[in-house]
């Protein structure tokens, strides 16, 4: 945050900047199936969002101009827009994994229609 961000709406496009380099962040995290990092991440962008929630409601009580309201309503869009990167991204992932764990399943059931039916099976020898 900036020092001198001594208004609600100086402080909310801090807070939502800061979103938005969590939101980044996250996505790199999932990426990299850093889970750990992810969930650091994700439970640090709720509180950010929360703050600049807050933050955003106190500016509009607050005095703010025309061109501060505009500004923070582009500020809003881009966070939501990085959200929607981050559920994308989230989104193809699970799908890689239930699409390999449908592989998964499929080769574990093909390979049980190949193995015998009785472990210790039977050999009829006519003598």
């Amino acid at each position: 945050m900036r020092p001198d961000a001594a208004t609600p709406a100086l402080a909310a496009l801090d807070l939502l900047a800061r979103a938005d380099v969590l939101a980044a962040a996250a996505n790199a995290a999932i990426v990299s199936e850093d889970a750990a990092a992810l969930d650091a991440l994700l439970e640090e962008r709720g509180i950010v969002i929360t703050a600049a929630l807050a933050a955003c409601e106190a500016a509009m009580t607050d005095h703010v101009t025309r061109a501060m309201r505009d500004e923070l309503a582009a500020a809003t869009r881009v966070t939501v827009a990085g959200n929607d990167v981050v559920r994308n991204t989230a989104e193809r992932a699970r799908h890689e994994v239930v699409t390999e764990l449908a592989a998964l399943d499929a080769r574990q059931h093909a390979s049980q229609e190949y193995q015998p039916v009785a472990l210790h099976g039977r050999i009829d020898v006519v003598l």
